[in-house]
């Protein structure tokens, strides 16, 4: 489709039924204008590209998934979809469906796709509705961990004990003092950045989450990425100064960069023991 917009005839057309169809559909809610409320002034109903298409899709089985198919179901945008294809990143068929010659994606291809985009999909760091980031730790009101954020995008929030706790309880719990350099911090501008690969844990004490907290912290989460599978979690911060008083180290930040620090690129990190 070319047209900035369709009017009635136009889906009509593509359908091959009649206009009173199309205001039966519109009655019923199956395509909606995006001049419901001034359609008179215009003199016709109007409808966007994405609305018209949402009706041809409706009326055929298509022959693969279309490009915005395969958008809502990962979570991106439907012009990220359409770049890959035409890198040559996801195989992809132009075919006619309903008049119209569009791209199309077997099954097969989606899922090599779909895994390969879920594993480098960076999680969410801090969801405002909820009010928590991403692995932080939540206490009881005598200062002794209760519990931690695992996960935010499906929401978990493990006890201790090994429990799933609900927001309910979760919002009982004490959470760390704020501080300011989470949320409020400067975009790191200098070049680089560093990479840790971690096995992933469900261990709320785990020196993993004691580690990626404190440099969340203390770097702002505008400097920080997140990237997880079943196995691993891909920890990447942007070139940072990390001061760790040394009387008040929980997880030996020194073995951790040892041991786990898998990539650095024109990197500054300066980590200071104080």
């Amino acid at each position: 489709m070319d047209k900035s917009y369709y009017v009635s005839k136009d889906l009509a057309e593509l359908l091959n039924i009649t206009e009173a169809t199309i205001y039966k559909y519109i009655r019923e809610g199956k395509v909606i204008p995006y001049n419901k409320d001034s359609w008179q002034i215009d003199g016709e109903y109007r409808f966007s590209e994405e609305e018209a298409l949402k009706l041809v899709d409706a009326q055929e089985e298509k022959p693969g998934l279309s490009t915005k198919d395969i958008a809502d179901q990962l979570g991106i945008t439907s012009y990220t979809v359409t770049r890959h294809i035409k890198s040559g990143e996801l195989p992809a068929e132009r075919k006619m469906y309903k008049g119209l010659e569009r791209y199309f994606v077997k099954e097969e291809d989606f899922k090599v796709y779909a895994s390969r985009i879920l594993r480098n999909k960076q999680e969410k760091l801090y969801d405002e509705t909820l009010g928590f980031y991403l692995f932080q730790p939540l206490y009881e009101q005598d200062g002794t961990l209760a519990a931690r954020v695992l996960q935010l995008d499906e929401l978990i929030i493990q006890s201790i004990n090994g429990e799933r706790l609900s927001l309910e309880e979760a919002k009982n719990l004490a959470p760390t003092k704020e501080k300011n350099s989470l949320f409020n911090g400067k975009k790191v501008r200098k070049p680089g950045y560093v990479a840790f690969t971690f096995p992933a844990s469900d261990n709320v004490y785990s020196s993993t989450y004691y580690f990626m907290d404190y440099v969340m912290n203390e770097v702002g989460l505008q400097n920080a990425l997140v990237q997880r599978n079943k196995s691993t979690i891909s920890f990447s911060v942007r070139s940072f100064d990390l001061p760790i008083p040394a009387e008040d180290n929980p997880f030996t930040i020194e073995g951790i960069v040892n041991k786990y620090m898998t990539q650095a690129l024109v990197c500054y990190v300066k980590i200071q023991f104080i």
